[in-house]
């Protein structure tokens, strides 16, 4: 991280970062430049108890995805 630059607090403890949480960031236009720089995104869901994750286009136009 830059000197001076500190990151935003994430919203909820539930979001967190608990793994290398040195080396996350909450603030929005760190989060934009990985979504800007980004083609394939994965959606999940679960249906009668079974995970399935789909791989999947992406991309942002303001704050929509």
């Amino acid at each position: 991280m830059p000197p001076g630059r500190v990151p935003a607090k994430p919203p909820t403890d539930r979001v967190r970062l608990r793994r290398l949480a040195e080396r996350g960031h909450y603030d929005r236009a760190t989060i934009d430049a990985i979504l800007d720089a980004t083609i394939v995104g994965h959606v999940g869901w679960v249906l009668d108890g079974q995970p399935f994750v789909t791989p999947t286009s992406i991309w942002r136009q303001g704050d929509r995805l």
